[in-house]
């Protein structure tokens, strides 16, 4: 597995509060989230990822769920708080 940073990762809000990682369904993106990240940036920092092989992350390849849990589990404990909901 590469790093988690490979993966297209839009995000909202200040780092300092509580994290909501927001994940889409096959064949679509993050961007699909951007009125929920605009929604909820003042109280939460917000972060939707695109998956492999899909949207930005398109040349990450192949996807896997395995994966791809793997990726976002990794982004997760990457922030200062290393959890979110």
């Amino acid at each position: 597995m590469t790093a988690a940073l490979d993966l297209y990762t839009r995000t909202a809000g200040d780092i300092r509060n509580p994290v909501i990682v927001f994940l889409h369904g096959g064949g679509l993106s993050s961007s699909q989230w951007q009125p929920q990240l605009e929604a909820l940036s003042d109280s939460f920092y917000c972060i939707a990822p695109d998956l492999p092989e899909q949207g930005k992350s398109i040349d990450i390849q192949p996807f896997t769920l395995p994966d791809a849990a793997q990726r976002v589990a990794a982004l997760i404990r990457g922030l200062p708080h290393g959890k979110a909901h």
